[in-house]
Formats: C-alpha cells, structure tokens, sequence
C-alpha cells in the first residue's frame, strides 16, 4: 500500500470511528418494561411455553418471561404473569403507552388467550 493509500485509509478509520461516537452519543432506544397477566384457555391450544413464544413474536417485544411463582392454573384454564418488555417505535406511535395498547390488541388476538390484565407500571428501561 502506497503512502496516500495509508493516509486515505487512516483517515476513513479515524472519519468511522468518530462518526459511530457520534451515533452511540445520539441514539436512544426507548425500551420499557411492565407485566401482564394473561389468561390462557387449555382447550383452546397452546400451553404456557406456545404463548410466551406467541407474544415474543409480536413486532417490537423484545423480552418476555413467566414472573416466579406467579402461574396459576385450575381446570380449564392458566393465569400466567409475565414480564414484557419492548422497544417503543416513535414514527408509528407518538406515545409508548399507545404502543403498548396495541401490543395488549395483539396478545387478545392470540388463539389460547382468553383475557389479558396490566399488572403495575409500565417504566422505561435504562440499556
């Protein structure tokens, strides 16, 4: 390598680095927390696990897991508490308390869901 290939190329390096500082300084992900407890029907389909993955697949969650010692279950039917998590979408949502209103839409649309209550706050997430 030539040595105005080395300066070229040191200064994409030292360009990239500063720019990626720049980046990580500006960007915020809104990630908040809260807990659900879902009811889920055993005669409909699905058990706990099949539920926790059906919400995992839900745009924008990024966690979800049984709170211990929280699942409940009687005949016909589980109450599970789970923790949630998501990233809050800014350009599609003006609010994450609307973002996460259409999140509950989208769990009572699930097969094996019965109903669905909000249990707590819901808090941002510090990353």
């Amino acid at each position: 390598m030539s040595y105005r290939e080395e300066l070229l190329s040191e200064g994409w390096r030292t360009f990239q680095n500063e720019l990626d500082a720049m980046e990580r300084d500006n960007y915020d992900v809104s990630v908040y927390k809260t807990q659900i407890e879902v009811k889920v029907g055993k005669e409909r389909g699905g058990n706990k696990q099949e539920t926790m993955a059906e919400i995992r697949a839900i745009p924008n969650v990024t966690v979800v897991s049984t709170v211990p010692g929280s699942v409940r279950d009687d005949e016909t039917h589980s109450y599970i508490v789970y923790s949630l998590a998501f990233v809050h979408q800014q350009n599609r949502f003006r609010t994450a308390k609307l973002h996460f209103a259409h999140i509950v839409r989208e769990i009572k649309k699930l097969p094996s869901v019965l109903a669905v209550s909000i249990r707590g706050d819901m808090m941002k997430k510090k990353i």
